[in-house]
C-alpha cells in the first residue's frame, strides 16, 4: 500500500492506493501489519496506531521497522 502508484515494475504485486492514516480495510481483518519506515513520515501517528488496531484481528500483530530500531 502506497499514497500513489508504484512504478511500473513494482505492479506485478497487488497494490492499494491509500493513506496511513485512513487505512481502507474493513475492520478486524488482519492476522498481522507491518509497517516498515512509515510510522516517522506521519504527521498524525497516534492516528496510524489507532488505524491499525482497527483492522487487526483480536490477539494481531503489529511490527513496526524504523530507522536504528526494530519494534516487533
Amino acid at each position: 500500500m502506497d499514497i500513489e502508484e508504484p512504478e511500473k515494475e513494482l505492479r506485478k504485486w497487488d497494490w492499494i492506493v491509500g493513506g496511513a492514516q485512513y487505512l481502507p480495510f474493513r475492520d478486524s481483518c488482519f492476522d498481522k501489519v507491518i509497517a516498515s519506515h512509515v510510522i516517522e513520515h506521519l504527521d498524525d501517528p497516534i492516528m496510524f496506531l489507532k488505524e491499525v488496531r482497527r483492522i487487526l484481528k483480536i490477539g494481531g500483530r503489529l511490527t513496526l521497522i524504523l530507522p536504528q530500531l526494530f519494534i516487533n
